[in-house]
């Protein structure tokens, strides 16, 4: 399943983005807002000295880490906003859960 931003499939990231908020629909009608970090760091254990290092996150298969949401089956994933770096990309997520009312 494709990730879809104003309603465009999104292939690649913009330039410049650190993160996006998204929010995933299931087929019971729940919701789930959560954010996606672009890039991942990794350490290279093959590396005497382990080295770490940036790679792409599995941002375009992923479908969240949390629990609540396994065994529910997937209708949409949006992309809700895009951000420059981590602190933006947490704000953002903290903001769209406030805006729909789910830290309840």
């Amino acid at each position: 399943m494709d990730w879809i931003y104003k309603d465009n499939i999104v292939d690649n990231l913009p330039m410049n983005t650190f993160g996006f908020t998204y929010l995933l629909t299931f087929t019971d009608g729940s919701l789930y807002v959560g954010k996606k970090n672009e890039l991942a760091l990794q350490t290279d254990k093959r590396l005497k000295n382990y080295k770490t290092v940036m790679t792409e996150s599995n941002w375009r298969k992923y479908t969240s880490s949390c629990k609540e949401t396994e065994g529910k089956v997937l209708v949409s994933k949006e992309i809700l906003n895009f951000y420059p770096d981590k602190i933006n990309t947490t704000y953002g997520e903290i903001e769209e859960m406030i805006k729909r009312d789910v830290l309840r």
